[in-house]
């Protein structure tokens, strides 16, 4: 027979922790993929793909955070502060 395992003073066979893993998965997986009664249904989102972006968004492109940058400023700043 399987040991048993004590759980917040209480003693559980690994078989019903078994049997609780389960069914707490399965829930969980219910609870998340049925349809929420508010919603009557899921959003149309259209999609559309651009070929050439125009000007304004090759601006925003130059607005992109340069980790590469950030790291070495970063490192910079450590090492005077080590120093």
């Amino acid at each position: 027979m399987a040991g048993a395992y004590k759980i917040f003073g209480k003693t559980f066979q690994s078989h019903q922790l078994a049997i609780a893993t389960l069914l707490t998965v399965g829930a969980t997986g219910f609870l998340m993929t049925r349809k929420s009664e508010k919603s009557p249904g899921s959003p149309k989102v259209d999609v559309v793909i651009q070929k050439n972006p125009s000007a304004s968004q090759t601006a925003e492109s130059n607005d992109d955070i340069n980790v590469e940058k950030l790291l070495t400023e970063l490192i910079e700043e450590n090492d005077e502060v080590v120093n």
